[in-house]
């Protein structure tokens, strides 16, 4: 009698057991599936009427460049974004892999044109560099105009479509020039960007047709160079405006909590399964 009462137990703990883990399996796929997410991209404003930069940069190229070419590389970048989620959810590396090109196209084509916008300004603001920028520019490459010539040689040899780039090397601390192809942002290269030009030709063909030569050169006429995300990468935040230019800090905390979330509800369902399992032992013994 005591050995079949033994068994009886022993069967049913196992049972309970696997039905334990089988939920704990379900509700940590649960959460997991429903706790994963992205911060989609959104549209940015300009900062400026459409026609502002006139006449260096007509207001049809602006409307076009910014309601089309932006606005479709965001919603691109999205879709992109909610794909790689799903195949994450799922463990399916292939379709993960797969959609890298995706991510670093559309999603490089949103993060430089955002830069861009800011980078401009109407010919009637336009002001000089001044301050640690300026010193910085003098020092690493003797003066603005020989600067402003490197970075225009450099930028109209670029092949087919492509950036042009002023960065900082936070290695050396000094500026340097550099391109890219296609939509790759400059931090590909080690730099930090400061100023991008683009010369995808959809940024000044209704104007400037095939002379991306003299795109380049009259673009200097509106160049931002107080826009503040500028000289925060370079000169020291000394306010706290100036280190919320930052705006990658935000999407950063938002996944940081997303898994915060996702390991406080993992140990919660631990704790609730080894509690249920010592109750049920303690009934049974």
């Amino acid at each position: 009698m005591f050995e079949i009462v033994t068994r009886a137990r022993a069967h049913t703990y196992t049972t309970y057991k696997m039905f334990a883990l089988s939920r704990i399996a379900k509700r940590s796929s649960h959460v997991v599936e429903h706790s994963r997410t992205f911060i989609a991209a959104t549209l940015p404003d300009l900062p400026y009427a459409f026609s502002a930069l006139e006449p260096v940069l007509d207001g049809a190229i602006m409307e076009i460049h910014h309601q089309k070419h932006h606005k479709a590389y965001v919603t691109n970048f999205n879709a992109a974004q909610e794909k790689y989620a799903e195949a994450e959810n799922k463990g399916d590396y292939q379709t993960m892999i797969a959609m890298q090109p995706a991510l670093k196209f559309n999603g490089g084509g949103h993060v430089n044109h955002a830069m861009f916008w800011k980078c401009l300004t109407a010919p009637k603001d336009y002001v000089l560099p001044e301050g640690e920028l300026l010193k910085m520019i003098e020092r690493d490459f003797g003066s603005l105009s020989a600067m402003q010539d490197k970075f225009t040689a450099s930028t109209v040899a670029v092949q087919g479509s492509g950036w042009g780039w002023l960065g900082f090397n936070k290695a050396t601390g000094k500026l340097a020039l550099t391109t890219t192809a296609n939509q790759d942002p400059c931090i590909t290269t080690g730099l930090t960007p400061l100023l991008g030009i683009d010369v995808w030709e959809h940024a000044y063909y209704l104007q400037y047709k095939n002379l991306r030569p003299d795109y380049v050169k009259n673009i200097w006429k509106i160049i931002n160079w107080k826009v503040r995300s500028i000289d925060a990468r370079v000169v020291p935040c000394n306010d706290d405006n100036m280190r919320l230019t930052f705006t990658h800090r935000k999407t950063l905390t938002a996944r940081i909590m997303i898994l915060q979330s996702r390991r406080k509800s993992a140990v919660i369902l631990r704790t609730r399964c080894k509690y249920y399992i010592l109750t049920f032992l303690a009934n049974i013994r």
